[in-house]
């Protein structure tokens, strides 16, 4: 699904509010085995990057209020070589820049009517 991602955390340190930067892409989950478990991925695909850049590993529900569009989820990440807390603020529903129909002209007419 199309969605609108901030990451709220570095290194596993929370960041001050408002200096994450949002990153429009496609969300999805997906499930694998390693060992004899199943592991849950949250993964987010930027618009013109390539996929398996953000992966958050076991996610948990952190914040969801009714009748809002953006979810706060927290899991694992892997950054460095190293596991660290990480927490997303999904927007499911992100107002897009430029909506379709506005800033379009109508085409001039081919041929003018006769009075």
């Amino acid at each position: 699904m199309r969605a609108t991602m901030t990451k709220l955390r570095a290194g596993g340190r929370l960041l001050p509010p408002g200096s994450g930067k949002a990153m429009r892409g496609m969300l999805s989950t997906k499930k694998f085995i390693g060992g004899n478990a199943w592991f849950k991925v949250l993964e987010f695909q930027p618009m013109n990057s390539y996929p398996g850049q953000h992966q958050l590993y076991e996610p948990r529900l952190k914040w969801c209020e009714a009748e809002k569009t953006v979810i706060v989820f927290s899991g694992l990440e892997q950054e460095d070589g190293a596991w660290v807390v990480q927490e997303w603020a999904v927007d499911v529903a992100p107002v897009e820049e430029t909506p379709v129909g506005k800033g379009w002209l109508k085409p001039p007419r081919r041929y003018e009517r006769d009075a």
